[in-house]
């Protein structure tokens, strides 16, 4: 019979396999393991407006003096998930009995278990990203019990607009235009030009569909629409990228087994310019922390499981847990704004 420390290792190698579907919000945000052990994140976030140039120095002089580059160090407890569900006793028992024929029977049986408390926890991670780029300002992440724990973004506050000078719903509103400035303020200050737009499809279909220009480069080519329908990107346009959340933008933002309550991880009439390739400088990153459990191995990061059995009355149980938290490294970089006055 296989000891408990091998039904563990199973269970958790299992959990990590089963892999989430790509999407935008999966694919932006990398995953990383966290440095520092434990269940407190700590990260270094850089400081808007430190990108001035090293000057010359007279030759046989000594160094210039300066300060350090304008990083801060960031402190923040993970959010936890942990779930459990009793599963068949059945399953458990052709687990435990390697090598007859029903083994594979009570694998996918604890696996389809697994599965399922993985989709709950996929679906958390994914509003939880989105809290990052859709509530610029705070980051709050509630609690069963206890205060929830709250961070800020560190996004610049000229950078979160309540809403854009030109209202982008009105016909003729020049909204290439407001691209390119908000584009070149930030290139300006912090030496960089984010030319992603994302948006979500009732956004885009009440803004950037009716206007002139981006309308008339859609519907010359039917192909672009197909793309965002099926996978939610628009090809370039006079160098910006149009992402726009087209399925999979609405979740049950409510915990397992209470009422059900739809909402968007995206709001309406919401746009956020970002970098186009966030992953490739780690700006976006989804840390992942070591399980705070008795039975999981020392130094591992990540989504660790165990089973154990009650006596009486007799029942296998199969447990998922994870400790994780998204961080913006770059909050400089992105800017956020509500498209129009009137919703």
């Amino acid at each position: 019979m296989p000891s408990k420390i091998e039904v563990s290792t199973f269970l958790t190698g299992a959990a990590q396999e089963l892999r989430p579907v790509p999407s935008f919000w999966n694919d932006y945000f990398i995953e990383t393991p966290n440095a520092e052990g434990g269940q407190m994140v700590q990260f270094d976030r850089e400081r808007p407006g430190d990108y001035k140039m090293a000057g010359f120095s007279t030759p046989g002089g000594p160094a210039r003096i300066v300060g350090g580059h304008g990083w801060d160090t960031v402190n923040v407890r993970a959010a936890r998930m942990r779930e459990k569900l009793q599963a068949k006793g059945a399953a458990m028992k052709f687990l435990r009995a390697p090598g007859t024929r029903n083994e594979p029977i009570g694998q996918r049986l604890v696996l389809r278990g697994l599965r399922g408390m993985r989709n709950h926890f996929e679906r958390r991670i994914v509003w939880l990203k989105s809290q990052v780029l859709s509530n610029p300002s705070t980051i709050t992440v509630p609690m069963d019990e206890g205060t929830p724990t709250t961070f800020s973004n560190g996004v610049p506050a000229d950078q979160i607009a309540s809403t854009v000078s030109a209202d982008w719903t009105v016909a003729g509103t020049d909204i290439l235009g407001d691209l390119l400035g908000a584009q070149s303020a930030v290139d300006k200050n912090y030496n960089v030009a984010p030319s992603t737009v994302l948006m979500n499809y009732f956004t885009w279909r009440k803004t950037i569909a009716q206007n002139d220009e981006w309308s008339k480069w859609v519907t010359k080519d039917d192909r672009a629409v197909r793309q965002m329908i099926e996978g939610g990107f628009v090809a370039e346009f006079e160098g910006f990228r149009c992402v726009v959340l087209n399925t999979g933008n609405r979740v049950d933002t409510t915990d397992y087994g209470k009422t059900e309550s739809l909402s968007k991880l995206l709001p309406d009439y919401r746009v956020v310019l970002l970098p186009s390739n966030p992953n490739e400088t780690l700006e976006l990153e989804l840390v992942m922390c070591e399980p705070e459990d008795l039975e999981a191995p020392a130094g591992m990061r990540g989504f660790f499981s165990k089973s154990w059995t009650d006596p009486d009355p007799s029942a296998v149980w199969v447990l998922l847990n994870v400790e994780l938290m998204p961080i913006m490294r770059r909050p400089a970089i992105y800017i956020f704004t509500n498209v129009t006055t009137t919703a």
